[in-house]
């Protein structure tokens, strides 16, 4: 493997991450970010039992394989063993708290980072000669984690920017979610929503409305639960024909055939504008008679892709190219958008990419099984002190029914809600001011304040208003000081 995208290839076709040779990826000289970052794993399943695995490139140690330790903090360096499927040597579970709390880790600058999950059970990571880290694969019966119920999100950490993104692109699981702040004052906050709990449900009936509709088997994407009772997860087109190549090689063989047919036939006499987006601007091809190609002159052509090509975008006319092999990638990668998604014109919505990014990154979060939560102050004390106000237009409706998440990057959407701490430092001033106030307000007037102190705690929580927060305190300051001269009045007044 000479360079990242080949690692990057191999990792996302055999489940497999090696180093590239030589120095494939390096730290630039110049850096605008920290040498390390820290990242907020939030457990928002409903387990107790929730592990998190951490892999990819340590692009500042020559490009070496790196798995973080169980203590989220100590990166581990394989070395190359001397047979294949060889196990870890050191600890790299991180166990994650009880449900609705947070563990901090730290990493150090990475490429081709993934973080994953696992609900109920441990991930089994091996190591091949080389070294080369084998991760869990959805596309192999025999792995030993295909019967679990795991998924991961994708980043990379280098002296530009933090990138991340939850990728769906494989398969779908677990419900991931990222939330992502940035040191600059004028950056929103960025979130992903990620997908709902019913999504697979969900998408599950849609897919076999689509198997009875077009007579394609669609239901294959859907793996169920080892018991039966759930779902797994659902693959993408491009997995399942892998996953089935030797039971059903004629999955989705033809699907295309039409349509791509049509598409020829239609830029054999009208040019083909692909908007490059990059220095090459806007690039026309058109079908040559002779050769039956999509011809871009000066640039390279594409033969009729199959289904399997489009899927995957890396295979027959999509795969590597001898020549112009920027431009031409440039090119297949719309091109089998357009094949994929029908309509790729702008649609002016907000991005539903499913990324986050920043070249000075403050919190970021990574939550598995619903939204990430916003949080401030040490976490040790206790979970989080803001979260992201949900709408119900976040959630909206595509086809058949299937509920996508919205991405929104609204700054005004981070509302405080730490009532629980609110409510913490409210009572602790309540109970010195029922100390000072003598037998007669414990008494009396204890169970009272406990009950203000719950309702006020959270409205001091909630308050948007800086404002409302200081009315607050003034009147509960005030009540105190009339409990203590009540009290004083009534001492007296037993005394005589």
């Amino acid at each position: 493997m000479s360079t990242l995208e080949e690692v990057l290839r191999l990792q996302k076709t055999e489940s497999i991450l090696r180093a590239p040779a030589g120095d494939a990826v390096h730290a630039e000289v110049t850096s605008s970010t920290n040498p390390t970052l820290q990242i907020s794993l939030q457990n928002n399943t409903g387990s107790h039992n929730v592990w998190a695995y951490i892999t990819g490139l340590d692009i500042n140690r020559g490009n070496a394989v790196l798995v973080l330790r169980s203590d989220g903090v100590t990166p581990y360096y394989p070395v190359s063993p001397s047979s294949t499927l060889s196990s870890l040597a050191v600890d790299c579970h991180i166990r994650l708290g009880a449900p609705g709390t947070t563990r901090v880790v730290t990493i150090p600058q990475m490429a081709g980072g993934r973080i994953w999950f696992c609900v109920d059970n441990q991930l089994t990571f091996y190591v091949n000669p080389g070294p080369a880290l084998v991760e869990p694969s959805v596309m192999n019966p025999s792995d030993a984690n295909y019967n679990l119920n795991w998924s991961f999100a994708e980043f990379t950490y280098n002296t530009f920017q933090l990138f991340a993104n939850i990728s769906y692109v494989d398969f779908i699981s677990l419900p991931i979610s990222l939330a992502l702040t940035s040191t600059n004052p004028s950056a929103p906050p960025q979130r992903v929503l990620g997908h709902p709990a019913s999504a697979l449900a969900t998408i599950a009936a849609a897919l076999r409305a689509q198997t009875a509709l077009d007579a394609s088997d669609w239901a294959k994407l859907i793996i169920p639960s080892p018991s039966g009772g759930s779902i797994s997860r659902i693959l993408s087109p491009n997995s399942a024909i892998k996953l089935y190549q030797s039971s059903t090689p004629q999955l989705f063989q033809n699907y295309f055939t039409p349509y791509v047919s049509a598409v020829w036939d239609r830029y054999a006499s009208t040019p083909l504008t692909i908007n490059t987006q990059s220095q090459w601007g806007l690039l026309a091809g058109t079908v040559s008679p002779p050769t039956g190609k999509l011809t871009f002159p000066g640039v390279g052509a594409f033969a009729q892709p199959s289904a399997a090509d489009i899927f995957s975008c890396d295979s027959g006319p999509f795969a590597r190219y001898e020549t112009n092999g920027e431009v031409m990638g440039n090119i297949t990668a719309r091109l089998a958008a357009a094949f994929n998604r029908n309509d790729v014109s702008p649609s002016d919505e907000e991005n539903v990419a499913g990324t986050v990014s920043d070249g000075s990154p403050a919190l970021f979060i990574v939550s598995v099984g619903g939204p990430a939560v916003m949080y401030q102050g040490n976490e040790k004390e206790g979970m989080v002190s803001a979260s992201w106000k949900e709408k119900e237009s976040d959630i909206e409706k595509h086809g058949s029914d299937l509920v996508v998440p919205r991405l929104e990057r609204r700054p005004e959407m981070l509302v405080p809600t730490a009532a629980a701490a609110a409510r913490r430092r409210v009572q602790e001033w309540a109970e010195r001011a029922v100390d000072l106030g003598g037998p007669a307000v414990e008494r009396g007037l204890r169970p009272v304040m406990m009950w203000l102190v719950f309702c006020v705690g959270g409205f001091v929580a909630v308050s948007r208003i800086l404002l409302a927060s200081r009315v607050v305190n003034a009147v509960l300051l005030l009540l105190a000081g009339y409990m203590m001269v009540m009290s004083s009045f009534g001492e007296e007044g037993g005394s005589e």
